[in-house]
C-alpha cells in the first residue's frame, strides 16, 4: 500500500507540473495573439481553438490534481488513522 501512496504522489506531481505547463502555455499563445497586426479570421479561428482545447486540458490536469489529494487522504486516512499531515494543513488546499 506504500508503493501506491508513492505512486498516487507522482502521478498528481506530474499532473500539477502539467497544468502549470498548460497555463505558460495559455498565456503565451495570448501574447502572440496580441502582437500580431492583422490576423485572418482562419488563423484567429484555429488560435482560439488551441486556446480552449487547453482550457479543456487544464481543466482535466487541475481536478485529476485535486482528486489525487482527496484520495492520498483517503487512503492515509485508512492506513493510519489520520489525514496526511502534509496535505490536511495546506494554506491554499492543494
Amino acid at each position: 500500500m506504500f508503493i501506491l501512496l508513492i505512486l498516487l504522489r507522482i502521478v498528481r506531481a506530474l499532473f500539477g507540473l502539467f497544468a502549470i505547463i498548460m497555463i505558460l502555455g495559455i498565456f503565451q499563445d495570448l501574447s502572440q495573439l496580441s502582437q500580431l497586426p492583422t490576423i485572418s479570421d482562419h488563423i484567429l479561428g484555429l488560435a482560439i481553438t488551441f486556446v480552449l482545447t487547453k482550457l479543456i486540458v487544464l481543466a482535466i490536469c487541475v481536478a485529476v490534481f485535486i482528486l489525487g489529494r482527496k484520495l492520498i487522504n483517503a487512503l492515509h486516512l485508512k492506513l493510519n488513522g489520520t489525514p496526511h499531515p502534509k496535505l490536511s494543513i495546506s494554506i491554499w488546499k492543494l
